[in-house]
């Protein structure tokens, strides 16, 4: 059996090679895994079968690194079976860089870019866990044909950008993931947590990505924009940080990446509650190709139900997620002002706040005349729609998972 790191004890031990040099980090000296109670080890049995699957896709290696942001130099940190590997790379003190599968800068790459461990020292954000790695399973399948899977511990904004240039060649980034605490600003200054700091005197100093420092600040500008070029063709972002979605976080990314979606959560998100989804969109102005959604975190606190990602484009919030995961029949969003048929008989309630269930027969028109999906700012949503029905007026709600019953004849076209 293979003794995991955090049965080994101190980081020290297994965090690099015989006689590798010792490198710097943002706070010096960094703790054991008995000095990180909150930081514990999860099964990680996803993320042995994530690198189980990609290996036998596309073959490759694991490549585990204590890196240096500063000076550039890493020291290989060895690893004897699939499950020390996983377990190397949760404890966040150990491990800054980790590259699984065939990975060369052209390899086509799902990227996770998570804060210095820090940033994130009661482990509750920055976990690698069994959650990530079913995210990360998501790109290695058949569909998305990533072949490389990375993650980085950053400590700061200029090494998100160099890691995105150094090991990332253009059009290469399939989908990225930024985590890291963010905090509830509704006037765009959010921020997102990625490390901590100790000046001479001994003084604590936070490091943050800003919102507003994507406008202003060179750095944090540079760094955008060596992601915008980094994302592929259809290459989606998902900001993996409480509020980011309406904080102005997720908003600073999709102002500075271009054609490209981005998803950010409303509220603050449980770590094991967001997945990812296709959608049979194309991309671009249609649509993304895939999305982050999350209907974990509302009811856990103690929202009513309801999805909790909204998705941006070109610098737009475009509403909830849903509209894409759950599009008419004929593969239109289904938005407020279109015109449906029932392609069968569905079945409705009277309204939201009622169980009174109405049968809409086949081929009844209607006009979709409120969605649950746009202005979402504070709370989730479910994403339904109230239809009235033609010619006598009645009103009903449509559960979102029911659009594909719908057949969406004009939405103003």
């Amino acid at each position: 059996l293979a003794v995991s790191a955090w049965a080994r004890g101190g980081a020290g031990l297994v965090a690099s090679p015989s006689g590798a040099t010792q490198l710097s980090h943002p706070i010096q000296g960094r703790p054991s895994a008995a000095d990180m109670p909150f930081n514990p080890m999860p099964p990680l049995d996803l993320c042995v079968h994530m690198f189980r699957g990609l290996f036998e896709r596309v073959g490759g290696d694991i490549k585990l690194e204590d890196f240096d942001f500063v000076t550039g130099k890493a020291a290989v940190v060895p690893w004897r079976t699939l499950r020390e590997a996983a377990e190397l790379v949760s404890n966040s003190t150990l491990i800054e860089r980790a590259s699984i599968g065939a990975c060369t800068p052209g390899a086509l790459t799902g990227v996770w870019i998570y804060p210095d461990w820090s940033g994130d020292m009661m482990g509750d954000v920055g976990r690698f866990s069994d959650s990530v790695c079913k995210r990360m399973s998501f790109f290695t399948d058949i569909r998305n044909k990533v072949g490389c899977i990375t993650f980085y511990r950053v400590p700061t904004v200029k090494a998100m950008g160099m890691v995105l240039e150094r090991f990332h060649a253009p059009g290469t980034v399939s989908h990225a993931v930024i985590c890291g605490h963010g905090k509830d600003f509704k006037d765009g200054n959010g921020t997102l947590a990625l490390s901590l700091e100790v000046d001479d005197d001994d003084n604590d100093h936070e490091v943050f990505l800003y919102a507003k420092d994507g406008y202003a600040n060179t750095t944090t500008s540079a760094m955008v924009a060596t992601l915008g070029d980094r994302l592929a063709d259809n290459g989606t972002l998902t900001i993996l940080s409480c509020w980011g979605g309406t904080n102005g976080v997720a908003k600073m990314f999709s102002d500075g990446i271009g054609d490209h979606w981005v998803f950010g959560g409303v509220i603050s998100l449980h770590p094991k509650g967001m997945v990812m989804a296709h959608t049979e969109f194309v991309g671009g102005a249609d649509g993304p190709v895939r999305v982050a959604t999350d209907t974990f975190s509302a009811p856990f606190l103690k929202f009513p139900p309801g999805e909790a990602i909204v998705a941006w484009y070109k610098g737009q919030n475009m509403g909830l997620v849903t509209q894409w995961m759950y599009p008419s029949r004929n593969g239109k969003v289904v938005r407020r002002g279109c015109h449906v048929v029932t392609a069968q008989e569905i079945v409705t309630v009277e309204r939201a706040s009622t169980a009174k269930q109405v049968a809409i027969a086949p081929r009844t028109q209607g006009i979709v005349r409120e969605t649950f999906t746009d202005g979402v700012a504070d709370d989730p949503q479910t994403g339904d729609a109230i239809v009235e029905w033609l010619p006598n007026g009645t009103r009903s709600l449509v559960a979102a998972k029911d659009f594909g019953e719908l057949v969406a004849t004009s939405c103003g076209e």
